[in-house]
Protein backbone atom coordinates (compact mmCIF):
# COMPACT_ATOMS: atom_id res chain seq x y z
CA UNK A 1 0.00 0.00 0.00
CA UNK A 2 2.31 2.91 -0.81
CA UNK A 3 1.26 6.75 -1.43
CA UNK A 4 0.49 9.51 1.41
CA UNK A 5 -2.74 10.75 1.99
CA UNK A 6 -4.06 7.18 3.61
CA UNK A 7 -7.36 8.20 4.04
CA UNK A 8 -8.19 9.11 0.39
CA UNK A 9 -6.03 5.81 -0.87
CA UNK A 10 -8.32 4.21 1.19
CA UNK A 11 -6.10 2.21 3.98
CA UNK A 12 -9.21 1.72 5.96
CA UNK A 13 -10.85 -0.34 3.55
CA UNK A 14 -7.39 -2.40 3.08
CA UNK A 15 -7.18 -2.92 6.62
CA UNK A 16 -10.84 -4.07 6.63
CA UNK A 17 -10.40 -6.32 3.62
CA UNK A 18 -7.09 -8.17 5.21
CA UNK A 19 -8.94 -8.60 8.35
CA UNK A 20 -11.33 -10.50 6.12
CA UNK A 21 -9.00 -12.53 4.36
CA UNK A 22 -8.87 -16.30 3.96
CA UNK A 23 -5.30 -16.43 3.69
CA UNK A 24 -4.15 -15.37 7.38
CA UNK A 25 -0.77 -15.01 6.00
CA UNK A 26 -1.59 -12.16 3.95
CA UNK A 27 0.15 -8.88 4.60
CA UNK A 28 -0.02 -5.46 3.99
CA UNK A 29 3.12 -3.00 3.80
CA UNK A 30 2.16 0.46 4.43
CA UNK A 31 4.67 2.98 2.75
CA UNK A 32 4.10 6.85 2.36
CA UNK A 33 3.07 10.38 4.01
CA UNK A 34 0.76 10.36 6.98
CA UNK A 35 0.79 9.88 10.31
CA UNK A 36 0.71 6.69 11.34
CA UNK A 37 -0.71 6.09 14.88
CA UNK A 38 -4.11 6.30 13.53
CA UNK A 39 -3.98 3.21 11.57
CA UNK A 40 -1.55 1.67 13.70
CA UNK A 41 -4.66 1.31 16.29
CA UNK A 42 -6.73 0.69 13.78
CA UNK A 43 -4.90 -2.10 12.88
CA UNK A 44 -4.49 -3.49 15.86
CA UNK A 45 -8.75 -3.18 16.74
CA UNK A 46 -9.12 -5.57 13.93
CA UNK A 47 -6.29 -8.19 15.18
CA UNK A 48 -3.88 -7.28 12.43
CA UNK A 49 -0.98 -6.01 14.36
CA UNK A 50 1.46 -8.49 13.55
CA UNK A 51 0.45 -8.42 9.59
CA UNK A 52 0.71 -4.68 9.14
CA UNK A 53 3.79 -3.09 8.70
CA UNK A 54 4.03 0.62 8.72
CA UNK A 55 7.60 1.64 6.80
CA UNK A 56 7.36 5.52 6.99
CA UNK A 57 8.07 7.42 3.58
CA UNK A 58 10.61 5.56 1.35
CA UNK A 59 13.10 6.83 -0.93
CA UNK A 60 13.24 2.91 -2.17
CA UNK A 61 9.76 2.65 -3.28
CA UNK A 62 10.63 0.66 -6.26
CA UNK A 63 12.80 -1.70 -4.29
CA UNK A 64 9.08 -2.20 -2.41
CA UNK A 65 7.91 -3.37 -5.65
CA UNK A 66 9.56 -5.84 -6.50
CA UNK A 67 9.92 -7.65 -2.91
CA UNK A 68 6.00 -7.36 -2.79
CA UNK A 69 3.47 -10.00 -4.32
CA UNK A 70 1.06 -7.04 -5.48
CA UNK A 71 -0.32 -3.91 -5.04
CA UNK A 72 -3.65 -2.61 -3.06
CA UNK A 73 -4.84 0.70 -4.00
CA UNK A 74 -8.45 0.75 -2.35
CA UNK A 75 -8.63 4.81 -3.15
CA UNK A 76 -11.57 7.12 -3.06
CA UNK A 77 -10.18 9.33 -5.53
CA UNK A 78 -7.31 9.44 -7.38
CA UNK A 79 -7.39 10.46 -10.99
CA UNK A 80 -3.60 9.67 -12.12
CA UNK A 81 -2.35 7.19 -9.77
CA UNK A 82 0.87 6.98 -10.79
CA UNK A 83 1.00 3.54 -8.20
CA UNK A 84 -1.09 1.67 -10.59
CA UNK A 85 1.28 2.06 -13.72
CA UNK A 86 4.72 1.67 -10.82
CA UNK A 87 2.85 -1.60 -9.98
CA UNK A 88 2.57 -2.69 -13.59
CA UNK A 89 6.11 -1.95 -14.24
CA UNK A 90 7.27 -3.81 -11.62
CA UNK A 91 5.01 -6.73 -12.77
CA UNK A 92 3.00 -6.60 -9.73
CA UNK A 93 -0.47 -7.40 -9.68
CA UNK A 94 -2.96 -4.35 -8.82
CA UNK A 95 -6.48 -4.60 -6.95
CA UNK A 96 -7.87 -1.09 -6.77
CA UNK A 97 -10.68 0.70 -7.06
CA UNK A 98 -12.59 1.87 -10.13
CA UNK A 99 -12.17 5.46 -8.80
CA UNK A 100 -8.17 4.95 -9.73
CA UNK A 101 -7.40 6.90 -12.49
CA UNK A 102 -5.62 4.28 -15.03
CA UNK A 103 -7.86 1.49 -13.39
CA UNK A 104 -9.21 0.77 -16.93
CA UNK A 105 -6.67 0.52 -18.63
CA UNK A 106 -5.09 -1.72 -15.80
CA UNK A 107 -7.94 -3.84 -15.38
CA UNK A 108 -6.44 -7.26 -17.02
CA UNK A 109 -3.09 -6.24 -14.45
CA UNK A 110 -5.24 -7.30 -11.55
CA UNK A 111 -8.48 -6.78 -10.12
CA UNK A 112 -10.45 -3.37 -10.06
CA UNK A 113 -13.17 -3.28 -7.20
CA UNK A 114 -16.30 -0.91 -8.62
CA UNK A 115 -16.60 0.57 -5.08
CA UNK A 116 -13.46 1.91 -3.30
CA UNK A 117 -15.26 1.28 -0.01
CA UNK A 118 -15.88 -2.72 -0.65
CA UNK A 119 -13.81 -4.27 1.89
CA UNK A 120 -15.17 -8.33 1.23
CA UNK A 121 -14.58 -7.52 -2.55
CA UNK A 122 -11.03 -6.48 -1.87
CA UNK A 123 -10.67 -9.29 0.41
CA UNK A 124 -11.86 -11.54 -2.07
CA UNK A 125 -8.92 -10.03 -4.24
CA UNK A 126 -6.47 -10.51 -1.95
CA UNK A 127 -7.01 -14.39 -1.75
CA UNK A 128 -7.64 -14.48 -5.48
CA UNK A 129 -4.04 -13.06 -5.75
CA UNK A 130 -2.33 -15.57 -3.33
CA UNK A 131 -2.16 -17.74 -5.95
CA UNK A 132 1.05 -17.63 -7.03
CA UNK A 133 0.20 -18.37 -10.80
CA UNK A 134 -2.46 -15.25 -10.65
CA UNK A 135 0.06 -13.19 -9.52
CA UNK A 136 2.52 -13.65 -12.61
CA UNK A 137 -0.17 -14.01 -15.11
CA UNK A 138 -1.66 -10.38 -13.87
CA UNK A 139 2.42 -8.92 -13.53
CA UNK A 140 2.93 -10.07 -16.87
CA UNK A 141 0.13 -8.30 -18.32
CA UNK A 142 0.79 -4.99 -16.45
CA UNK A 143 4.69 -5.08 -17.59
CA UNK A 144 3.21 -5.07 -21.05
CA UNK A 145 0.42 -2.19 -20.74
CA UNK A 146 2.94 -0.16 -18.98
CA UNK A 147 5.74 -0.71 -21.74
CA UNK A 148 3.15 0.39 -24.39
CA UNK A 149 2.32 3.77 -21.85
CA UNK A 150 6.17 4.26 -21.38
CA UNK A 151 7.21 8.03 -21.36
CA UNK A 152 9.23 7.41 -25.14
CA UNK A 153 5.87 5.88 -26.12
CA UNK A 154 3.88 8.84 -24.84
CA UNK A 155 5.89 11.22 -26.78
CA UNK A 156 6.01 9.54 -30.19
CA UNK A 157 2.31 9.46 -29.70
CA UNK A 158 1.84 13.51 -28.82
CA UNK A 159 4.36 13.80 -31.58
CA UNK A 160 2.10 12.05 -34.23
CA UNK A 161 -1.17 13.94 -32.95
CA UNK A 162 0.72 17.20 -33.41
CA UNK A 163 1.52 16.24 -36.57
CA UNK A 164 -2.20 15.01 -37.65
CA UNK A 165 -2.87 18.52 -36.44
CA UNK A 166 -0.79 20.43 -38.36
CA UNK A 167 -1.59 18.66 -41.17
CA UNK A 168 -5.29 19.01 -41.35
CA UNK A 169 -4.27 22.96 -40.55
CA UNK A 170 -2.25 22.80 -43.44
CA UNK A 171 -5.21 21.42 -45.92
CA UNK A 172 -8.13 23.74 -44.88
CA UNK A 173 -8.56 26.21 -47.74
CA UNK A 174 -7.22 29.67 -46.88
CA UNK A 175 -9.67 31.38 -44.62
CA UNK A 176 -11.02 28.91 -43.46
CA UNK A 177 -11.90 28.08 -40.13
Amino acid sequence: FPGSGFRRKGLATALEALSLVQNQKTQIWVAGRDKPEPWMRRARMLGLEDRVHFLGPRDDIEDLYFAADGVILPTRYDAGALIGLEAAASARPLITSAQCGPSEMLAEAGCVVDVASDAPAFARALDEFASEAMRLRAGRMGREIAESHSWHHCAERLHRLYLEVIEKRDSRAPGAF
